[in-house]
Order: structure tokens, then C-alpha cells, then sequence
């Protein structure tokens, strides 16, 4: 009942294609694992977690103001979260904001989070280090969610593509410098983070970075995309024709020189002087008092197919951002 009344209020938001899709669900049953306590509403708002009561005694919606703790930089002053968040990432506020609405019940787990946070305050040029590195990093959690609804504008992709080679590097510098001597909780994060390396590098060697860095388009690189591939593949080899049937007109003609001139629309006439005499099937386009424009029969039929592989190209390009996302979006 209560998945679906969510999944209602999402489609009424228009959310659910883009958020449920995702498939990104767990079983919620608190009082089963029995790992943290559970706070309701009322409790969140009379400990002044996220929100400070009135003197009346009223507060504004904990849960509301539990769930926005990630989506603002700001804390309101007098909570609990005001004073405990140094969070330097977004989603970072909100792994916070869900601790302090779950708070761990059993002593062990307890330690475990604080022998993890002191480790790594023990060592302040690291805490500096990873901390100014998260400071810099975009919202990952949202673009990864944008990219899987399509709607991830493209110097956002590469912003979390930077983002998350950011955060591999940290994780590679303490496996390789803290691994072995890292508290438990820590070390069971290093070994669960997944291997980042290979895909950051096919997926930013793909596409022509400088052209997306400066004008927001992303070109791929030949051999990245198959549809595009193709349609080089078919230009290519509609140019090669072209070339031939010049040189075959020169020699059936007698005449160097003839050249190809693109009038408006109508590419790939074949200039010649105006005293050459062709055969009857060449359709004349256009005229000068020097020189006569034709058209060949086959060559008709070929320039309406470079026209319609130019469109294929123009198509394929528009198309390629969204199957980027997609094959980004199968790794996540």
C-alpha cells in the first residue's frame, strides 16, 4: 500500500518514469533488522533535529525539512543538524540527514562509525585533502538520476564524469596508503567501491572533449558509435563516387576543367565551358555566358542520396547524447 500511494504521488509529479525506473529500492523494516531506532515525527520534531518548534510548540514538517537538508547549503540555526553538519557534498548532507533520523542503537556499530571518523582525522592532511576534493564535486547522486531519465544536460555529464574520477582517486590513495591499517567499517567501504578506472576512460575518451567543453555538443570519435560509424562509412563512400564520375567526365569530355559547384540546393553540378557538348540524358541546372552546369543521370540519383545521408548524419548526432546516457546508465 504504501509503495503504491508513493508511486501515485510520483506520477503525479510526473517522477515515476524517471525515479522508479531506476529500480533503486530496498526492504524498510527498522524494527526487524533491529540495527537503528526509529524516530517519528513528532520525536524528530521535539529533539529540533531539522526544524526549531515555536513557542507554541509547533514545527514545521520534520520529515519535509529532514528530506530538503540536502538540497541547501544552509542549516537552520538552533538544530541539531545545524550543529553536527560539516558535510562538504550535497548528497553528503543527505546520508547525514538519514543517520540522524536512524540513529545506530547497538554500541558496536556506534564505535565502529567513530573509530572509521577518527582515523581519518587523525591524519589532517588527508582530512584536507579529501575534504577540499568533495567540496569541488557535483550533486553525484542527482546526475546520475538525470542521465538515466535522458535529461542530463551535457556539461553536467561531464561534470560527473570529473566528479566521480575525483572521487576514484581518493579511493585509490587510501587503499594503496591505509587499506592495511584502516578500522574495519573503512576497509569494508574501499573493497566495496566499485572499479571506476576503465569505464571514466571509455566513457571520456568517447567523444571529442574539447568541442563539449566549449560549445555544450558531443561528437564521438570514430569506432564510439556504431550509428554513427555507418553513416560516416556511406558519406565516405558517396565522396569516393563523386570522385570517380569527375575523373570519368574529364576523360569522356576531353576536358580538365571541369569542376564540381554547388548552386544553392542543388550540389555536385558539373561546370563545364560553355562549348563543351554533352551527351543528350544531362540535364542542364544552370548557365553562365562562360560556362553550362549539368546534372548526369546517375549522378542525379546520387546527390539525392548524399542529401539523405547528410539528414541520417544530422539525425544520428542528435541522437547520440541520449545513447551515450544509456550505455553510461547500464553500469549504474
Amino acid at each position: 500500500m504504501a509503495v503504491g500511494g508513493l508511486l501515485s504521488y510520483l506520477r503525479s509529479l510526473k517522477l515515476d518514469q524517471d525515479l522508479a525506473s531506476l529500480g533503486n529500492f530496498s526492504f524498510y523494516a527498522p524494527l526487524q533488522r533491529s540495527t537503528a531506532l526509529v524516530l517519528d515525527g513528532p520525536t524528530i520534531s521535539n529533539l529540533d533535529l531539522f526544524s526549531v518548534s515555536s513557542e507554541s510548540g509547533a514545527a514545521s514538517n520534520p520529515i519535509a525539512a529532514a528530506a530538503s537538508r540536502g538540497n541547501s547549503s544552509a542549516n537552520v540555526e538552533g538544530t541539531l543538524f545545524a550543529l553536527v553538519n560539516h558535510a562538504r557534498t550535497p548528497f553528503g548532507r543527505r546520508l547525514l540527514s538519514r543517520w540522524m533520523c536512524h540513529p545506530l542503537r547497538h554500541a558496536a556499530a556506534i564505535n565502529s562509525r567513530l573509530d572509521a571518523v577518527e582515523f581519518l582525522m587523525a591524519d589532517s592532511e588527508l582530512s584536507e585533502s579529501i575534504s577540499a576534493t568533495l567540496r569541488s564535486l557535483p550533486d553525484l547522486e542527482r546526475g546520475l538520476s538525470r542521465i538515466h531519465s535522458g535529461r542530463c544536460k551535457v556539461p553536467d555529464f561531464i561534470a560527473l564524469l570529473s566528479g566521480l574520477r575525483a572521487v576514484a582517486t581518493i579511493i585509490g590513495q587510501l587503499r594503496q596508503s591505509y587499506e592495511a591499517e584502516a578500522p574495519v567499517r573503512i576497509q569494508t567501504l574501499l573493497r566495496a567501491f566499485p572499479a571506476l578506472d576503465e569505464l571514466l576512460i571509455e566513457f571520456g575518451s568517447a567523444y571529442d572533449s574539447a568541442l563539449a567543453d566549449t560549445q555544450g555538443l558531443l561528437l564521438p570519435f570514430p569506432g564510439s558509435d556504431q550509428p554513427y560509424d555507418d553513416v560516416l562509412a556511406s558519406i565516405a563512400e558517396l565522396d569516393t563516387w563523386f570522385d570517380q564520375h569527375l575523373a570519368e567526365n574529364r576523360k569522356r569530355l576531353s576536358c580538365a576543367s571541369i569542376v564540381y559547384k554547388n548552386m544553392g540546393k542543388e550540389h555536385y553540378q558539373l561546370e563545364m565551358p560553355a562549348t563543351i557538348k554533352v551527351p543528350s540524358d544531362y540535364f542542364r541546372l544552370s548557365a553562365t555566358k562562360a560556362v553550362n552546369r549539368y546534372w548526369s543521370p546517375e549522378l542525379r540519383g546520387k546527390v539525392q542520396e548524399h542529401a539523405e545521408a547528410m539528414e541520417t548524419k544530422s539525425m544520428v548526432l542528435n541522437g547520440y547524447q541520449q545513447r551515450l546516457y544509456t550505455r553510461f546508465d547500464r553500469h549504474y
